[in-house]
């Protein structure tokens, strides 16, 4: 009996090893796989990107695939009073409609002691390609509310999610030929000064170095005191060989004021640690000429 409980213990030779101790690390460190300049001029290529976004555009598209319409293809429905219509069909002129779409246009109400000056919004997940060549893509949501706040003040607010594609357009919706993919909210408002601009969320498969980015609160304001160089908030980008990036800003204070920071230009760092500078133009986002930035 004592014999057969040595055995099992470790044998005669007294008790076994125990296992060598393995580390396994879930996620693998990434690495800096660009030099510096060449994260600067990415940087600013995406930022170019996501100033070419426009969601009117979107809409303009949907107008476009829907004025192929012919007689029963696709069957129109209302749903709430939006515009409802689903299922796959071809017209007569050869044009085929996928999928579905719930769509809204409002104009002109007032809401507590706001008008809202346009509310245009669709959900839908169609694909619609016309005979004569071209073709509309929408797979999500986008919501374009404009509004003129009591103080006469206007501001649009934008939900933007999934993805849209236009490949035969007549407007500046350059980002409609793009093979994005958006998860975005936005506001454009003008405040004493000028404009001020609010961004959230993030966009994937975009073309160039960076391929993704995620923005949390990034505000720009031309009023008085503050920067309108670069964004408050933070971002991260993503440069597919390498991994994520951190972004950050110095140009203003905790409290929006700018200081002498204040330059259009940040700090890239990776896993904790600067990489260099980089600066990107974001005018675009406070520039418009009318009342509606889009």
């Amino acid at each position: 009996m004592w014999l057969l409980l040595s055995i099992a213990c470790g044998g005669p030779d007294g008790p076994r090893a125990g296992p060598t101790e393995w580390t396994f690390d879930a996620e693998p460190p990434g690495r800096v796989a660009l030099a510096p300049e060449d994260l600067d001029q990415g940087f600013a290529d995406l930022v170019a990107h996501l100033a070419d976004i426009n969601p009117v555009g979107a809409h303009a598209g949907h107008a476009w695939a829907m004025s192929y319409r012919d007689g029963g293809c696709p069957v129109m429905d209302e749903h709430n009073g939006q515009d409802l219509w689903w299922g796959d069909c071809e017209t007569e002129a050869g044009t085929l409609f996928q999928g579905f779409s719930l769509y809204t246009r409002i104009y002109g109400i007032p809401v507590g002691d706001e008008w809202v000056h346009h509310y245009l919004w669709y959900h839908s997940h169609m694909v619609v390609e016309p005979a004569s060549g071209g073709a509309y893509l929408a797979l999500g949501d986008n919501e374009v509310r404009g509004v003129e706040r009591s103080d006469g003040a206007r501001e649009q607010s934008v939900y933007l999610l999934g993805d849209h594609r236009w490949t035969e357009r007549d407007d500046d919706s350059t980002w409609l030929q793009k093979d994005l993919s958006v998860w975005l909210y936005m506001v454009a408002s003008e405040v004493e000064g000028g404009h001020a601009f609010e961004l959230n969320g993030g966009a994937s498969r975009l073309p160039g170095t960076l391929a993704a980015v995620e923005i949390a609160h990034a505000e720009l304001s031309e009023a008085p005191g503050a920067c309108p160089l670069e964004p408050a908030g933070e971002m991260r980008v993503w440069e597919p060989s390498g991994g994520w990036y951190d972004v950050t800003f110095d140009g203003a204070d905790a409290s929006g004021a700018a200081n002498e920071a204040c330059d259009g230009c940040g700090t890239i760092w990776f896993d904790g640690a600067p990489v260099g500078p980089v600066c990107a133009d974001f005018s675009p986002f406070l520039t418009w000429e009318s009342g509606w930035k889009w």
